[in-house]
């Protein structure tokens, strides 16, 4: 599991596990123990399933992946409704920001996108 780690910017950084992760005898998310030891300032979190942002109490901004934008056009909403909504870009949360990355890569199960362009995304972040 990632601990806090301080950034140049004023931040933390902190990761957890994906939920299924102990179906391989690994441990489970825990973002309480994460964030132990993260100072009160800006936090960022690496949570790769997106449908958890909503429960992610305590971090400004959660970055995720998982479902590939949709993989194909036509199965965005599907996607969505297996991860509250969440499919690809921006979202603004009440109390938070997800950005939810499409990748670059392809989901064993399908060895085609389309309708989906990959990304590489760059954060830039400065102090406000």
């Amino acid at each position: 599991m990632l601990q806090a780690r301080q950034l140049s910017c004023r931040a933390s950084l902190v990761g957890v596990p994906d939920p299924r992760a102990e179906r391989f005898d690994e441990l489970p998310p825990d973002l309480e123990k994460a964030l132990e030891g993260s100072p009160d300032r800006v936090r960022i979190l690496l949570a790769h399933q997106p449908g958890t942002a909503p429960d992610n109490q305590g971090v400004d901004i959660q970055l995720s992946g998982h479902t590939h934008g949709g993989v194909m056009f036509f199965l965005k909403q599907a996607v969505a409704s297996f991860n509250n909504g969440f499919v690809q870009g921006l979202y603004k949360l009440d109390d938070k920001i997800l950005y939810v990355s499409p990748g670059t890569g392809l989901w064993n199960g399908f060895s085609c996108r389309i309708g989906v362009p990959a990304e590489i995304t760059q954060f830039i972040l400065h102090a406000g």
